[in-house]
């Protein structure tokens, strides 16, 4: 008994053809906000076999009715009601992420391409693969911004555009580079007014805070993206779905955030390493040239000294002086490495020591001689 209960319940809910014909056809227009929304509110009822034999009968008719008949009145009452139908079933497969959909677009292209709204339609297919469907980027996202300029008060379109324009830019970093110079600072203005048009709406600054990130903004986006969180309606039924769907852009958000900012660190030591390898070349070379002038100083100024000397007192006397070049070159090693490790600094000056004593014992032996 039950049982029996719940499938009288079940079929409640569920609208014959004819009901449904008789809703779709007091829609208003199909380029309308209103018009979206009621085919959104409709589309949770999930009447995909009505909605589809709607669609296929149409279908049929529309194959054996001549191009003469096919803008008569009643002829296009029933396109209005199909099309209803066929927007309904693309709504229904897009938030199921069902392959039904591409089947559906392609089978009655030929019949509903005739509609403005056909054009969003498949931007909204691209939007939910996640790519261009093999159609030009550039010519989809252009085709979508002039939708959404035709009718501009019409918030949905207007998203419609700016929520393209990031998918794109998600799904291929070198269109990405291309896409933000031509639409980057148009889709920030777009999604502005999609919520000057509807403030309350969650997934609006959502998507402004992809659009912001793009721009290098992350802060700024994660914020945004956060807020969406937080206004998102929870009676909604969509609402566990939606939320998933905010945290997966806040999280590759802060995930594109540090990746940048951990390799900005890395060039920073890497810029760190190569002015410290420059400093140490030029130190290195400061010493060579040090050393060849001390050198040459040496020999000259041994000679001049030795010239009128004995030969002991000329040998104690360049020992001597050998001893004050080996201790004056350290001690100005040791000063152009003051802020090198311990142990370069430590051997210039065992060296210059050495080099000190030596001078002090040529010059005691020349002294006691």
């Amino acid at each position: 008994m039950r049982e029996k209960n719940k499938n009288d319940n079940k079929n409640k809910q569920l609208d014959t053809v004819e009901n449904i014909r008789h809703i779709f056809a007091g829609l208003p227009e199909e380029y309308e906000r209103s018009y979206e929304l009621k085919l959104n509110d409709y589309a949770k009822r999930q009447n995909v076999y009505e909605l589809t034999k709607i669609v296929e009968d149409f279908g049929k008719l529309w194959e054996n009715t001549s191009e003469t008949n096919r803008n008569e009145k009643d002829f296009l009452e029933k396109e209005k009601i199909a099309y209803a139908a066929f927007y309904c079933l693309n709504i229904i497969y897009r938030r199921s992420i069902d392959n039904k959909l591409d089947q559906l677009i392609d089978d009655n292209n030929l019949w509903c391409s005739g509609h403005e709204t056909f054009v969003h339609l498949n931007t909204m297919r691209c939007i939910q693969k996640g790519e261009s469907n093999g159609i030009d980027p550039e010519l989809l996202i252009q085709q979508e911004y002039k939708f959404a300029l035709k009718y501009h008060n019409n918030a949905g379109y207007c998203h419609a555009f700016c929520d393209l324009y990031a998918t794109l830019c998600e799904s291929d970093e070198i269109l990405a580079e291309k896409l933000i110079k031509q639409w980057g600072k148009r889709a920030l203005i777009e999604v502005n007014h999609a919520i000057e048009l509807d403030s309350h709406y969650a997934k609006y600054y959502c998507t402004k805070g992809r659009i912001l990130a793009l721009r290098g903004d992350y802060t700024e986006g994660v914020d945004m993206i956060q807020h969406a969180i937080y206004i998102e309606d929870p009676n909604d039924s969509e609402y566990t779905m939606r939320i998933n769907t905010y945290q997966c852009y806040r999280l590759q958000i802060q995930g594109i955030y540090q990746i940048k900012e951990a390799k900005r660190q890395i060039d920073i030591e890497t810029i760190r390493e190569e002015v410290n390898a420059l400093k140490k070349s030029a130190v290195s070379n400061v010493e060579i040239i040090a050393f060849f002038a001390g050198v040459i100083s040496f020999i000259i100024g041994s000679l001049s000294l030795a010239r009128d000397q004995t030969a002991t007192d000329a040998a104690l006397l360049i020992i001597t002086l050998m001893g004050c070049l080996i201790a004056a070159f350290s001690a100005f090693g040791a000063m152009l490495h003051i802020h090198d490790e311990n142990t370069r600094k430590g051997i210039n000056w065992i060296v210059g020591g050495v080099g000190l004593l030596i001078a002090v014992a040529a010059t005691f032996l020349t002294w006691r001689l």
